[in-house]
């Protein structure tokens, strides 16, 4: 479903909650319909600032996705399936990646497999204390990416 449609089911839910005298429909309580499309902008700072660093920083990396959920690959090209993960991704690079920015207490799947989700409890403020602990990262993960042979 794409963000207009996600706007749509959203809006749906409330007028349903109006029809019912307000009740809330689900234990946890629904979103209002300016948080989605909040999260999608801010899943978008995420994935162009991680792109723009890596690019900056000359260390291949394909980083994809839709609004909130993203991909990270330290890959020449595009990953579009499982085996163009195995075959291109350099899973070291991604170790390195995770450890680096674990040491900055910044906390995500150590699994080059696995997404980055983006939920409506981030704020701008934790996406961008995430790319400024990249850019401290940097010098460490250009060198490990050096050592490994796939820096630019």
């Amino acid at each position: 479903m794409d963000r207009r449609g996600t706007v749509l089911a959203l809006r749906h839910v409330q007028r349903q909650r109006g029809r019912d005298g307000g009740r809330q429909r689900d234990a946890g309580g629904a979103a209002e319909a300016g948080d989605y499309e909040a999260l999608h902008e801010l899943g978008g700072y995420l994935l162009e600032g991680l792109r723009s660093r890596f690019r900056t920083a000359g260390i291949p990396v394909t980083v994809q996705g839709v609004g909130p959920v993203l991909q990270v690959w330290f890959a020449c090209g595009p990953i579009d399936t499982w085996r163009d993960a195995r075959a291109g991704a350099h899973a070291d690079m991604f170790r390195a990646f995770w450890e680096e920015m674990m040491l900055r207490r910044v906390l995500f799947h150590p699994s080059q497999f696995e997404k980055l989700f983006l939920s409506t409890a981030h704020r701008h403020e934790h996406v961008a204390a995430t790319l400024a602990a990249l850019d401290d990262a940097m010098p460490a993960l250009r060198a490990r990416a050096a050592g490994l042979g796939i820096a630019r």
